[in-house]
């Protein structure tokens, strides 16, 4: 189950938020930012996915327009489909707002986010049939 959606600059300033299920967490962008950050100095790699008891943030980043998507999602939705489905919202921001900035007007936004799922669609069964090649013969 899908909980939130954040897009935020590289800076950490919060440039769109939708709540699914449950309130917004304050400083959530500051935070994220910050273990991007750290992740990336130590291990030299981006963060794409962190686990926690309940739930799973995915993580997109877009470097050359500074832009970062993250998804908060049930544990059990899974890291793949967690990334896929932000990878895909920061595809569909990017498009409508290829020069975003933090002034901008983001509520247009608002009506992709059931396009981009049922978009999700495709790539999802596109795997399945590659990791079970059975479906294709039935």
């Amino acid at each position: 189950m899908l909980r939130q959606l954040l897009l935020l600059s590289t800076s950490g300033i919060k440039l769109y938020s939708k709540i699914f299920i449950g309130e917004e967490t304050k400083q959530l962008s500051g935070l994220i930012t910050a273990m991007l950050d750290f992740c990336e100095k130590k291990t030299g790699l981006p963060m794409s996915y962190v686990e926690m008891a309940r739930i799973g943030v995915a993580i997109a980043k877009d470097t050359r327009r500074k832009l970062i998507c993250c998804l908060i999602i049930d544990k059990q939705d899974g890291r793949e489909f967690g990334r896929l489905i932000a990878q895909m919202m920061l595809e569909e921001f990017v498009k409508m707002y290829p020069n975003a900035r933090h002034t901008d007007d983001f509520s247009g936004f608002n009506t992709k986010i059931s396009e981009v799922i049922w978009g999700s669609i495709h790539p999802i069964l596109d795997t399945l049939i590659e990791k079970h090649r059975g479906v294709q013969l039935a």
